[in-house]
């Protein structure tokens, strides 16, 4: 399921999907990612019925001791967990109307089995979700209340809100993004002419740091 600030929300056809460097990682019609090398490259995503309505965000692939093997789209993740090497997955469930749910399914066996089903607090609109490269901490941008919810993923997979989430930003966030170093939560808005910087401290939480105007 694509939402794309609730435009054509239910077909994922009326998207098209781009990536700036196929080397460093191509992405799918359904705009699913697959890294292939260490580097940094320009995910696009837009409206066929209107190329100028897109996304715009970055994808950099780091050589990790923690997320491995990691694809994604706006609304799900799949990595293996750095705890177990097992595969996990995590998709948002976001009914117009009610609070935003994230769903874990464990990939280890030769089918999903739902895990785990997790509301968050005050967050309606989940739009996009980002891992930290440890594979320690999920995001996840909830549009509609303009915030950002931060869940500590336990060695089995399981999800916990930190204390304090979800964290306020700016109402045109569009997209979110993990600096390599996991230290920063980059928070793109819907055009990506501006961005805000979250410090990520130990725990998951976030310090709003600096905005950005004509990042990208």
């Amino acid at each position: 399921k694509v939402d794309t600030d609730g435009y054509h929300a239910q077909d994922p056809k009326h998207f098209g999907w781009t990536s700036s460097d196929q080397v460093v990682a191509t992405i799918d019609a359904k705009g699913v990612a697959t890294t292939l090398k260490v580097g940094t490259v320009t995910i696009t995503a837009f409206d066929i019925t209107d190329p100028k309505r897109k996304l715009i965000t970055t994808l950099t692939v780091v050589s990790l001791g923690g997320v491995a093997h990691l694809a994604a789209n706006p609304q799900s993740i799949v990595f293996a967990l750095p705890s177990t090497g097992q595969d996990a997955g995590y998709s948002v469930d976001n009914q117009s109307g009610k609070e935003s749910m994230v769903i874990f399914y464990d990939l280890s066996g030769d089918e999903p089995k739902l895990n785990d089903r997790v509301t968050l607090r005050k967050a309606k609109g989940a739009s996009w979700m980002a891992v930290a490269p440890s594979g320690q901490f999920l995001y996840v941008l909830n549009r509609e209340t303009a915030n950002v919810s931060v869940l500590a993923i336990a060695t089995s997979g399981n999800l916990q809100e930190v204390t304090g989430s979800p964290f306020l930003v700016h109402k045109d966030a569009g997209s979110i993004a993990v600096a390599p170093d996991g230290k920063t939560l980059l928070v793109h808005s819907f055009d990506a002419k501006n961005s805000r910087e979250f410090a990520i401290n130990p725990a998951g939480d976030l310090t709003s740091t600096v905005s950005v105007k004509g990042l990208l």
